[in-house]
């Protein structure tokens, strides 16, 4: 199953700089294991979409999880079709 993920960090000033290398280091990790297959950036850098491969939404969902900055902001999940 193919799930699209949205996280919006809104107009968050207070970046924590060790949390955004965490999270950037599970992505590249996610990417060479085929989970994540794509990510999107918007321009201000307040929207992050990522294309998951995985089994169920649950399993979705426990990705989320592992990404310490972005779990902590609101976010979207929908399988695509």
């Amino acid at each position: 199953m193919k799930f699209i993920i949205h996280i919006d960090t809104g107009t968050a000033t207070t970046q924590n700089s060790k949390l955004l290398n965490t999270d950037e280091e599970r992505i590249k990790d996610l990417i060479r294991e085929k989970v994540i297959e794509n990510v999107f950036m918007s321009v201000n850098k307040q929207k992050l979409w990522l294309t998951l491969n995985t089994s169920d939404e649950f399993e979705a969902r426990e990705i989320i999880k592992t990404l310490p900055y972005c779990s902590q902001f609101k976010h979207s999940l929908d399988e695509i079709m």
